[in-house]
């Protein structure tokens, strides 16, 4: 994954297990060794709907994103999720191999498009990147 360079499709890996067996030690090795690469890495806490809409609130204004997509993931829009991938797909290549961590996602539906799907779905913020860049 450190070492393709767009040589593959999207990738999501996921890195799940009991709570202490070393899945945050884990992803923050992950998350420096992209830095150290001169990658971007996007780190947002999905305690609650509200942690996840601000951590990507926050990685689309870094990105220069336009004010009506910050609003519709601010206000939680149906479309939010589809429009977030579309926004990051249209990036130039060199910016979207980037690392983005969902962390204490204990609660699975909301990574989901809607309260009654699973992020398995592929239709919420879980799910590959549209072209054929990794992320």
């Amino acid at each position: 994954m450190l070492t393709r360079r767009g040589r593959r499709a999207s990738q999501v890996l996921v890195l799940a297990g009991m709570g202490g067996v070393g899945k945050s030690t884990l992803a923050l090795w992950l998350a420096a060794e992209f830095r150290r690469r001169g990658r971007p890495v996007w780190w947002v806490n999905v305690a609650d709907s509200m942690s996840l809409r601000g951590g990507i609130v926050e990685i689309l204004r870094r990105l220069g994103a336009p004010e009506s997509l910050l609003r519709d993931v601010n206000d939680a829009a149906p479309t939010a999720a589809d429009r977030f991938w579309t926004f990051l797909a249209e990036r130039p290549a060199g910016s979207r191999n980037a690392l983005l961590v969902f962390d204490n996602a204990d609660v699975p539906s909301v990574l989901a498009a809607d309260g009654t799907s699973t992020p398995a779905d592929g239709a919420g913020w879980v799910r590959k990147a549209a072209g054929s860049s990794p992320w």
